[in-house]
C-alpha cells in the first residue's frame, strides 16, 4: 500500500496482541521507525470474559504510520464532556459562549521571555509579575473583555477564552469510549436482520480514525474492507461535514455480494435502518459506487483450450507451457484480441462455468 500513499497519507492498522509485535516490525521495515505515529488502544469489548488465560481481552491495537515524517494527526473537537467540566456558562462579562479563564503569567521555572510590567486590578490590587504577553498586547486583550480578575475583581489576570474559538485537543493513545465490537453488530443486524458477519468494527471507530487523518476530498482506501464499515464511514462523515471524500474497498471474500456491496447501497439510500427495513430515505444522495470484479488465476485456467496440439508437445515432456500459451492456444479470449475490440461489449469470458459478458471499456 506504501507505493499508493501521497506524502501526507497515513495507514492505519487493527490488529490482536498476539501479532502487534510481528504487524510493528513489518510496518517499521516498510515504512520506517521514523515514521512511526502510535500504537492506539481500542477498548473493543466492555464484557469481562475469560479469554485466555484467565485474563480478559477488551482491548485491539491500532498501529498507524505515516508516508512522511511530516505528517501529524488532526485535533480532536473538545468533547461535550469536557466542555461542561472546564468551560463556564455565559454571563453578561462573558456573553458569547462557554468560556474559560488561562494563566497569562510566566511560570518561575521557565528561563527566558516575558514581560515585566504593573497591572492594576479593577478593585484597586496591584500585581507586578513577570507575564507571557507584551504591556500592549495586555491592554488589547483588556479593551476587548478578554481578560478576568477572579471573582472579587482583585484576583491575578487571566485571559478569556470561548470553546467555539478552540483548536481541538490532541488525540490520545487510549480509546476507551469511541465504541465496540457490540455496537458494529448492531449496525449488521439492523440493517440485515440478522449477524451475517461475525466481527465488524463499528462506524464510529472508523470516523474517528477519519477525522484524525483525512480533509473533506480525501481519497480513502481498505483493501480488508470485511463488512464495508470504512465506505459506510465514509458517506456518514460527508453528510455530517459536506465532504467529497471517495472511497476504496477490496474485497476477496464470498461475503462481497451478501455483505459488503449491499450495505453501501443500503446506507446510501437511507442512514437509518432497523430489522432490514429503511425509516426514511434520508440517506447519502448523489451517490455513484462502481464495483469491478478482477479476473482471477482460476479464470485464466478455465479459459484456456488448445487447438491442434503440436506432435513436439504430445512427444516431449519438457515441452513448457509457454510455448503452447504462445502457438496452440493465441486465439484463446484469455489473451487480449485486438479483433475483438471492434465489440468491446460483447466480450465473453468463462466465469465459474459460464459464459459472461466483460466490459472492456469499463477494464481499460
Amino acid at each position: 500500500a506504501k507505493e499508493l500513499l501521497n506524502k501526507r497519507a497515513s495507514i492505519f492498522s487493527s490488529i490482536d496482541d498476539r501479532e502487534s509485535l510481528n504487524l510493528k516490525n513489518i510496518l517499521d521495515y516498510h515504512y520506517g521507525g521514523s515514521n512511526f505515529i502510535a500504537s492506539f488502544m481500542w477498548k473493543r469489548k466492555k464484557e469481562i470474559s475469560s479469554d485466555s488465560k484467565n485474563i480478559a481481552i477488551q482491548g485491539e491495537y491500532i498501529i498507524a504510520y505515516a508516508k512522511s515524517e511530516e505528517i501529524q494527526l488532526l485535533s480532536e473537537p473538545l468533547s461535550e464532556e469536557y466542555v461542561s467540566k472546564s468551560y463556564n456558562n455565559p454571563n453578561k462579562y462573558f456573553p458569547d459562549g462557554k468560556w474559560r479563564p488561562v494563566p497569562i503569567t510566566v511560570s518561575k521555572g521557565l528561563s527566558g521571555g516575558g514581560y515585566t510590567y504593573l497591572i492594576t486590578t479593577p478593585g484597586g490590587k496591584k500585581h507586578n509579575r513577570l507575564w507571557a504577553y507584551p504591556e500592549k498586547s495586555y491592554l488589547e486583550l483588556l479593551k476587548s473583555k478578554r481578560i478576568y480578575f477572579g471573582k472579587d475583581n482583585n484576583g491575578v489576570p487571566q485571559r478569556v477564552i470561548y470553546s467555539h474559538e478552540s483548536k481541538g485537543q490532541p488525540a490520545t493513545n487510549y480509546w476507551e469510549n469511541v465504541a465496540t465490537n457490540k455496537e458494529g453488530k448492531k449496525e449488521i443486524l439492523a440493517l440485515f436482520e440478522e449477524n451475517i458477519f461475525e466481527t465488524p468494527k463499528p462506524t464510529k471507530l472508523i470516523n474517528k480514525i477519519l477525522k484524525l487523518t483525512s480533509t473533506t476530498n480525501d481519497m480513502i482506501l481498505d483493501f480488508f474492507a470485511g463488512s464495508g464499515t470504512t465506505g459506510h464511514a465514509v458517506l456518514k462523515l460527508n453528510k455530517e461535514d459536506e465532504g467529497n471524500r471517495k472511497f476504496i474497498l477490496v474485497e476477496m471474500g464470498e461475503y462481497f455480494d451478501t455483505v459488503t456491496k449491499p450495505r453501501i447501497q443500503k446506507v446510501i439510500y437511507s442512514d437509518n435502518w432497523k430489522n432490514g427495513k429503511p425509516q426514511d430515505d434520508n440517506g447519502s444522495k448523489k451517490q455513484i459506487v462502481k464495483y469491478q470484479t478482477l479476473e482471477q488465476y482460476e479464470d485464466t485456467l478455465s479459459n484456456i483450450s488448445f487447438e491442434d496440439p503440436n506432435q513436439l508437445a504430445l512427444a516431449r515432456k519438457d515441452y513448457q507451457i509457454k510455448y503452447m500459451l504462445n502457438l496452440e492456444s493465441r486465439n484463446n479470449n484469455v489473451f487480449m484480441n485486438l479483433e475483438h475490440l471492434e465489440s468491446p461489449f460483447d466480450y465473453r469470458l468463462n466465469i465459474d462455468g459460464k459464459e459472461t459478458n466483460i466490459d472492456l471499456v469499463e477494464t481499460f
